[in-house]
């Protein structure tokens, strides 16, 4: 089900205005960072998510920390509520990994209902990828299951949302665990 509207459409294209001038992402081996279309597709097909501005939030979801973007910016073009999700979901790469980590985990209770749903998207994209053949080669397969783990937690953190979600994080992490630690065993 893909979800077409004019507030999309101007979200793809300011991204897109935007590429050129981004910045690469967190130190090598930390960052896993999940596209914009796959987080859409996480939350329109297999979520059901229809919302446009929750939609609209998550294709700009790492433009504040990915670009010379502004908050301010963000607001003048698509307006408060969307500024605010993705100001809500950006990862403040100023504090050391472990810190972030520390801070997404401390604010994860008071998101709201529309971050939440982002970052459920992104943990559902990021487990994927780093369960999959072709993951970044920094991590390690012991970093992986370190990843899952904590991303465990941080869903636990956030509450109940979007059960259909909740139920998608489960099972790509518990299906990730096997993938990794079946290589790990089959390497040992």
């Amino acid at each position: 089900m893909t979800i077409r509207s004019p507030l999309i459409d101007k979200a793809k294209a300011f991204r897109a205005g935007k590429s050129a001038l981004a910045t690469s992402q967190a130190e090598v081996g930390t960052a896993c960072v999940a596209n914009a279309e796959d987080l859409v597709r996480v939350l329109s097909e297999e979520a059901g998510e229809t919302d446009t501005f929750l939609l609209a939030s998550a294709i700009l979801h790492d433009i504040l920390q990915t670009t010379d973007t502004k908050e301010a910016d963000l607001v003048s073009v698509f307006g408060s509520e969307i500024a605010f999700v993705v100001a809500e979901v950006t990862d403040h790469t100023r504090f050391s990994p472990v810190t972030r980590k520390a801070l997404r985990m401390r604010s994860a209770p008071s998101l709201s209902r529309k971050a939440k749903l982002i970052k459920l998207a992104e943990v559902i994209e990021s487990v994927r990828t780093l369960a999959s053949p072709t993951s970044p080669k920094a991590w390690s397969d012991q970093h992986k299951l370190e990843y899952f783990d904590w991303a465990e937690r941080l869903v636990q953190a956030m509450g109940k949302t979007n059960s259909t979600l909740e139920a998608v994080v489960s099972a790509e992490i518990e299906g990730a665990r096997l993938k990794v630690g079946s290589r790990m065993t089959t390497v040992v």
